[in-house]
């Protein structure tokens, strides 16, 4: 029997670099669904004992609702509405045409694109420009302001493109976080 899932539903998918074994990576077409890469650095001393407190117990912790099923979508529909200038869109899609290495950047661009691309193998598809503008919109909202604006779209870009952007294994070799 197969599941009801909502219109609109979120998922989330865990890759921990420590316990891979019997793991293989996801094809690169199904990283591409992926809307964000969020990273995780591993928790300190205090916050390695606070875990072992809250996990080894014989109390569950109990969670405060602090935003329903319902006010997350309706907080997904007022997103779609924070205006995006043309210009603004336009440099978005500019970050993703400069991680193409195929692809000639505009002389304003080539600075940068020449960085880039020594370390990647080919840049996003149109799914990255597709998850960068809802971002970039996010962190607007988030900053209270009225429009997106070019900081928006420059800080949504790394979680966005990341799991849109093969690298190179020299970028991995040389320890290069892009």
């Amino acid at each position: 029997q197969r599941p009801v899932v909502p219109a609109r539903c979120s998922v989330r998918a865990t890759q921990n670099r420590m316990e891979r074994a019997g793991t293989d990576p996801l094809p690169e077409a199904q990283l591409d669904r992926f809307f964000f890469q969020g990273r995780v650095p591993f928790p300190k001393l205090d916050a390695l004992v606070e875990i072992s407190n809250r996990t080894s117990g014989f109390t569950e912790p109990v969670l405060d609702e602090i935003l329903s099923g319902s006010g997350l979508m309706e907080m997904q529909e007022l997103l779609t509405h924070v205006p995006v200038a043309d210009p603004i869109t336009f440099y978005a899609a500019q970050l993703v045409l400069a991680t193409h290495p195929q692809i000639e950047p505009r002389s304003d661009a080539k600075t940068h694109a020449g960085k880039a691309t020594r370390f990647v193998s080919y840049g996003p598809s149109p799914r990255g420009l597709q998850a960068l503008l809802p971002a970039a919109r996010r962190f607007c909202w988030l900053d209270k302001r009225p429009a997106v604006s070019l900081t928006d779209n420059r800080r949504a870009a790394p979680p966005a493109h990341q799991p849109h952007t093969p690298l190179h294994s020299t970028c991995y070799s040389t320890r290069l976080d892009l």
